[in-house]
């Protein structure tokens, strides 16, 4: 069974972006031009409690819209960041006037719209929290900005949303650079797309969850066939195989400049879902999406 092919038309899309409409340093139409420079194919501005426009902006990416939003749970410091993609008519802007962080899912859902949730790890999100918001079309696997110098080292979500799989909730995964500073979060995150570059195409792309999350390597393809998960990737040093057992042999393919490997599961031992992860010589990494055995 295939899992994933990358194409070679694959689009490069960061759909976490904030400009100085919220909370963000540059205006959009320059916040856009630093992305297209960077050779990203599309972007998505994702504003706090706002959609916001770039009439200006006459680049070449595909500008997706969208907003960002928030609430806070009442225990121990636990948040819940939300992005809304695709909404393109202004939403209310203050919390009160949309019931909870489910009305926001319902919301953007009946609106046409994806929802992901943002940075598990920096919110402190519970695997309950997580499992119990229903509609989600994903969840950030890694937010750039959620790390040193500009907060704790809480970018990666890998061990949450494991946790969640683990429980029956296996999201789909992006990675994103959350942008804010313009600085040392810039291009720590992003996912590629099999998706031909308008609207439509990327949300419907974006549907049935045909990408994969990365900080530069590559996923080439991934099987399941009689068993056994391979897959072809960039050069790599380090191929992994998450589940939700603790340990079993094979689960790491390590050496430099790899381009394959596989995996033996291990259902008669109750493994119920594969995650892979792999990581350049630079410690940059991408993931597939979790699918369920």
């Amino acid at each position: 069974m295939r899992l994933f092919t990358l194409t070679e038309q694959a689009l490069k899309i960061n759909l976490h972006t904030h400009t100085s409409q919220s909370d963000g340093k540059l205006p959009p139409a320059e916040a856009l031009k630093v992305y297209e420079e960077a050779g990203y194919d599309a972007v998505c501005l994702t504003d706090h409690r706002m959609v916001t426009e770039a009439a200006s902006y006459k680049g070449g990416m595909l500008i997706l819209p969208g907003v960002e939003w928030d609430a806070q749970l009442d225990r121990g410091g636990e948040t819940i960041h939300l992005l809304g993609i695709g909404v393109k008519e202004e939403l209310p802007k203050t919390r009160r006037d949309i019931k909870g962080t489910q009305g926001f899912i319902d919301v953007v859902g009946e609106k046409g719209g994806l929802v992901y949730l943002c940075h598990p790890h920096w919110s402190m999100n519970r695997v309950e929290t997580i499992a119990g918001l229903k509609g989600l079309q994903g969840a950030e696997i890694f937010n750039s900005v959620s790390r040193p110098p500009y907060n704790a080292d809480r970018a990666d979500s890998t061990y949450v949303l494991d946790l969640a799989a683990s429980e029956g909730c296996l999201l789909p995964t992006i990675a994103t650079d959350d942008t804010h500073h313009y600085d040392k979060e810039l291009f720590g995150g992003f996912f590629y797309l099999n998706a031909h570059k308008d609207m439509p195409g990327v949300m419907e792309a974006m549907r049935r969850g045909d990408y994969h999350a990365s900080q530069g390597p590559r996923i080439l393809s991934a099987d399941y066939q009689d068993g056994v998960v391979s897959v072809r990737t960039s050069p790599v040093r380090h191929i992994t195989f998450h589940s939700n057992l603790p340990w079993t042999p094979g689960r790491c393919v390590s050496g430099e400049g790899i381009t394959r490997g596989s995996y033996h599961v291990r259902k008669e031992s109750g493994e119920r879902f594969i995650r892979v992860i792999i990581e350049d010589r630079n410690g940059r990494k991408a993931w597939l999406n979790p699918f369920k055995l």
